[in-house]
């Protein structure tokens, strides 16, 4: 009885550790205490928005990777493009391939408890996300853009960001009771423009829940992105809500996840340009 009582309390320490370990990127690298490095891929699908005016099919695969450099210091990096295929009103079907602004980041690990987590840390990127030139091509462009940063429910707004360098802290707080895990990330930026038009600030917020059921973790995300420049007319913010289901055991990892918009401008109010999007992710830890 005593060797399987520790038997159990070795096998909940090592889960909570796997907790605490997580490295949280554009997209989360799960990292063990164990782990020196991990990565992971994930690709995106959406048709939306589907409207008399535009039809939008597109594909945005993105790349995390993390790099312990010690037990509280984490690098990371996040690469991802999109593949659009859009027909405008009265035009043939086209299409464009965009680069997302690389990031890269620092996080440290401030506070590390069984119950309670806090990691803080910074990320830049290099401005890719520019205007092509053209009426044409701009608007393409935009669109390309706009149906990337929806589908992934604003998560990754940063990647593609227009015309600006991203500036953007980062603080992740995480609580865990019992099987359940609470997780809050706050996001700051600063985007500085590369153009003529002025520098703008931004704020991503995140509130997720998740309930570990051995390997598999089933929850809800809701997303909230606020801008000091209108992104649509006279609106100046865009709330998400997510379903996801992560799978995490051994050296391998991932996950499978929808989201939709919720308010305006790409809400569930006009159905005709509803985002929305599907995900899957894999990765390994080494």
């Amino acid at each position: 009885m005593r060797r399987r009582f520790i038997a159990v309390a070795i096998a909940v320490t090592s889960t909570l550790g796997a907790a605490r370990a997580r490295a949280g990127g554009v997209a989360d690298v799960p990292l063990r205490p164990e782990d020196r490095a991990g990565v992971s891929l994930s690709t995106t699908a959406t048709a939306s928005p589907q409207s008399t005016a535009v039809k939008t099919l597109a594909f945005i695969p993105a790349l995390s990777g993390a790099f312990r450099t010690s037990e509280r210091w984490t690098l990371t990096a996040d690469l991802a493009m999109s593949m659009t295929s859009y027909r405008f009103a009265n035009q043939e079907r086209s299409g464009i391939t965009r680069l997302a602004n690389p990031m890269v980041g620092i996080q440290l690990g401030m506070l590390e408890s069984d119950r309670l987590r806090l990691r803080l840390g910074a990320t830049a990127g290099a401005p890719l996300v520019t205007v092509p030139g053209g009426i044409t091509a701009n608007a393409a462009a935009e669109h390309a853009d706009r149906a990337a940063t929806g589908a992934t429910g604003q998560r990754i707004y940063w990647l593609w960001a227009r015309n600006a360098v991203p500036l953007v802290a980062f603080a992740r707080l995480q609580y865990v009771v019992e099987e359940l895990v609470v997780r809050i990330d706050l996001e700051p930026g600063l985007l500085v423009s590369v153009n003529r038009d002025p520098s703008s600030v931004a704020l991503l917020g995140a509130f997720e829940a998740a309930m570990r059921l051995g390997s598999l973790s089933p929850g809800l995300r809701l997303t909230s992105l606020f801008t000091s420049r209108p992104r649509d007319t006279n609106d100046f913010s865009q709330s998400t809500a997510a379903a996801f289901l992560r799978w995490d055991e051994a050296r391998f990892f991932g996950g499978a996840e929808v989201v939709t918009g919720i308010d305006g401008p790409q809400g569930l109010a006009r159905t005709d340009q509803t985002s929305w999007g599907a995900t899957l992710s894999g990765g390994a830890r080494f």
